[in-house]
């Protein structure tokens, strides 16, 4: 058994939480240790080879705070734990985000390679970012991991002349949805929204309102068409409970009686069957949250993506999808959110995506020994 030393976005995001379940039911003879500067204490608990490791008490972010004015990055106890690591893993999505503290980051993600031991680097992708400088560094940091696999292609093309970096498609596609089969499934249709804050991302501050009346419009429709309406929340933190809570309460007044016919569902942490077997059992998917299109893709699921970032149209360009799809950082009010989805927003050659994806884990599972099919 080895011991593995994990680092990841832990802000109780259904995505990225699904990164680690992943990673960790991949190999379920080595022990992860997660250092979570969010509170996990009492999340992911039914993934049996995942120990915490907690920086979010105020003790601690006052003492992190304290030692780098020491140029030390973290606490003693953190020092010892990492010492007893075989290796370490970064796995996260939009890791390298050119913002006010990238300078600082960048420091701190050199600090994650433990000695001379292997450090690898899963799922990400690279920027958004506007200055040469944020690029260049990464091209230098880059050099002493010893393997960066992309998940598209836009990220793999700026750094392809370092041999250590590669790419594969998103390692969701690599989530097995045998579980799932055996949930009961509700007469009545179902279409999945996953919901955002849009306010919460810096270029769609202004965007709240015309987001929400365009999830309103959708709402109503699939009502009137007899769908149940399901609206899911990813990640609380980053406002989808929140936006969710205003869509539905605005619903309320629209539709009456028929809003028994609309749920609202938030991952917490500890849900995370129950909000996938929701997309599962789902018809049709109106997807803001990447993850939310990735699944509805793997689920055979009829998706319409909402686009807010680069990183979504960069996947939908990977995949070849043949679909319609809405970029909601160019929406107004004249703009058709209610589209005619057929085969076409199912992702073709979904196969091809699932196979590619386990690429990722292509030289861990070397160090690992592990023969996983």
């Amino acid at each position: 058994m080895k011991n593995i030393l994990l680092f990841a976005y832990t802000n109780t995001n259904l995505g990225d939480d699904l990164f680690i379940y992943i990673l960790c039911n991949r190999y379920p003879q080595h022990k992860f240790y997660l250092v979570s500067y969010g509170d996990y204490k009492d999340k992911l608990v039914d993934i049996p080879n995942l120990e915490i490791i907690d920086m979010s008490s105020q003790f601690d972010r006052k003492l992190n705070r304290l030692l780098r004015k020491y140029n030390q990055k973290e606490r003693a106890y953190y020092y010892k734990r990492k010492n007893e690591m075989d290796l370490s893993i970064y796995i996260g999505g939009s890791i390298f985000v050119e913002n006010n503290e990238w300078m600082e980051f960048s420091e701190i993600f050199k600090t994650r390679k433990i000695n001379n031991k292997p450090y690898f680097v899963l799922g990400a992708n690279f920027g958004p970012f506007s200055n040469i400088q944020f690029l260049n560094t990464y091209k230098v940091i880059f050099k002493n991991v010893d393997d960066i696999c992309f998940r598209d292609s836009y990220s793999y093309n700026l750094f392809k002349g370092i041999k250590n970096v590669r790419k594969a498609s998103d390692i969701i596609f690599q989530y097995k949805s045998d579980n799932l089969k055996n949930v009961s499934i509700n007469d009545q249709k179902i279409v999945s929204i996953s919901v955002i804050q849009p306010s919460f991302r810096e270029h769609l501050k202004d965007m709240d309102t015309l987001y929400y009346d365009k999830i309103i419009e959708v709402a109503k429709y699939y009502v009137k068409m007899g769908y149940k309406i399901e609206l899911i929340s990813f990640c609380e933190n980053e406002g989808d409970f929140n936006a969710a809570h205003i869509i539905y309460k605005n619903l309320q007044e629209i539709l009456n009686d028929d809003i028994n016919n609309v749920n609202i569902f938030n991952y917490n942490g500890n849900n995370m069957i129950h909000i996938l077997s929701i997309l599962f059992n789902s018809e049709i998917i109106y997807a803001t949250r990447l993850h939310s299109m990735i699944l509805g893709w793997l689920f055979g699921k009829k998706v319409l993506p909402l686009i807010y970032s680069d990183k979504m149209l960069n996947i939908i360009t990977d995949c070849k999808f043949e679909g319609d799809y809405l970029d909601i950082r160019h929406m107004d009010t004249s703009s058709n959110v209610i589209r005619q989805l057929g085969n076409k927003n199912k992702l073709q050659n979904i196969n091809y995506y699932k196979c590619d994806s386990a690429n990722h884990f292509k030289y861990l599972d070397i160090i690992l020994n592990n023969d996983y099919n």
